[in-house]
């Protein structure tokens, strides 16, 4: 058609020089009008592209949340430079390890003037720092993209090997579920007793751990935000509708926080995934951290399966056992404590009936941020440590300051390790120490004879002090 056209003789304009002139202006003041929205409102506009000789309709694309430029946080700078210790990486830097998380309720710790503020310090100074503080030592971990899990095992694993035998009740039941069932079979008065001692913490079993519980938390997430009738008796069908959108409408929150994140989950809202329920995503994403990271080193997926801070806490929260994060990965640096929820809040908002609500449901821990090294100075009388009055520690403040947690090194027959294996799993816990380097894990383990232990101190749970 187009060849018969050009046989007939040459095409003519359909215009004079006049209109040629005028549609020129037009363009030129569309063009003109076209730049000023962009400017004012933000849109961006794709030039339209001819598609079978017409042009196409024009479209608008207005930038998404995952399209804005983001407020740089200390994840966000993990993107430079990120390489893993573990293996190669072809993964675009869309993707990292780290994790973005909200801190909540948290006041930097003030430092004595024997210690020293650790945010600043960045790199191999704050691991530097951190060590002395607690009398520690640097451990490399290995886990081929498990270095997290490695991390944290190597600290529980410290206890067990200890005089103690034991990282607590609470990390027992959650690393050794298989004993509980046991007891359960046989009964409570036959069973024998719960040991840890000579036994090994693999990242295969905090994995595992894990898993349970972020499905746990999602579980109990009505009864932590206040629903506790989901299941009735209702007074009629609009309350029990009301009572049921509530508690999916909370589940959903909770699913939603715990994914929270672009990097190294920017996977679960992309692709297959994009418009996929929040249930879906979260299934997939509990999936991807129950799964070996191992196989997929080196892949485009491989940071999928990679553990990150977000996961620290939650395994904080199961199984009681207070974790000290050394970020050496960002410029900002500094140290973070990942503890169980009770354990940062004030008594204050854990008691009446919501209080034995929130402590037999499944919760997130908390995340806080700010830690100091101090020289403290400890009444041997409460605890323990080192027959001194003085000794050094990390140490941190939540709940806007009226709750003070630190960490410190202690021996393992001490009083101090004692209470945090035998006590009420609030006031002393177990403690263990990684350090985030860019794309790796490592922990710092203390001296021989020595496990580390943190103290709550802020109003006790009776309500005084």
């Amino acid at each position: 058609m187009t060849a018969g056209r050009r046989a007939a003789g040459p095409l003519r304009p359909r215009g004079g020089v006049g209109v040629s002139a005028a549609s020129k202006m037009r363009r030129a003041l569309r063009g003109i009008a076209l730049a000023l929205l962009r400017r004012r409102s933000g849109l961006r506009v794709k030039k339209r592209a001819r598609v079978g000789g017409r042009r196409s309709p024009r479209v608008i694309a207005v930038p998404s949340a995952a399209d804005a430029a983001p407020t740089e946080t200390r994840d966000d700078r993990d993107r430079r430079g990120d390489s893993d210790g573990d293996g190669g990486d072809s993964v675009s830097s869309a993707e990292s390890d780290s994790s973005d998380v909200v801190f909540v309720d948290e006041t930097p710790a003030r430092a004595s003037p024997g210690g020293g503020r650790l945010a600043g310090k960045s790199g191999p100074d704050v691991v530097r720092a951190a060590a002395s503080a607690l009398g520690a030592r640097a451990k490399s971990e290995r886990g081929m993209g498990n270095c997290m899990f490695c991390a944290v095992s190597s600290g529980i694993n410290t206890w067990l090997a200890s005089a103690r035998g034991s990282a607590g009740k609470a990390a027992h039941a959650a690393l050794f579920p298989e004993d509980a069932n046991a007891r359960k079979a046989v009964g409570a008065a036959n069973a024998p007793p719960e040991r840890s001692k000579g036994r090994r913490v693999t990242w295969a079993h905090l994995r595992v751990a894990l898993a349970r519980h972020l499905r746990d938390i999602a579980r109990d997430a009505p009864l932590v935000a206040g629903v506790v009738n989901e299941r009735g008796p209702f007074v009629g069908a609009a309350d029990e509708k009301r009572a049921k959108k509530r508690a999916a409408v909370a589940r959903a929150r909770a699913m939603a926080t715990l994914m929270e994140g672009e990097q190294g989950r920017a996977w679960l809202s992309r692709g297959a995934l994009r418009g996929a329920s929040t249930r879906a995503r979260f299934e997939k994403y509990v999936e991807a951290m129950a799964t070996d990271a191992a196989p997929f080193a080196g892949k485009s997926t491989w940071r999928r399966y990679w553990g990150a801070d977000n996961e620290l806490v939650v395994l904080a929260a199961k199984t009681r056992v207070a974790m000290v994060c050394v970020e050496a990965a960002t410029e900002t640096g500094g140290a973070f404590l990942a503890v169980p929820a009770d354990v940062a809040e004030t008594d204050e908002r854990a008691r009446g009936e919501s209080r034995h609500v929130k402590e037999r449901a499944a919760r997130n821990g908390r995340y806080v941020c700010g830690g100091a090294f101090e020289t403290s100075h400890h009444r041997n009388d409460e605890l323990d440590v080192h027959h001194a009055p003085v000794m050094n520690c990390l140490r941190w403040r939540a709940s806007r300051g009226a709750v003070t947690l630190t960490v410190f090194s202690a021996r393992a027959d001490s009083k101090a390790a004692r209470r945090a294996v035998g006590g009420d799993g609030h006031g002393v816990l177990p403690a263990l120490v990684v350090v985030h380097r860019p794309g790796h894990f490592d922990s710092l383990q203390p001296e021989e004879g020595h496990v580390f232990v943190m103290e709550r101190r802020g109003e006790k749970r009776g309500g005084s002090r």
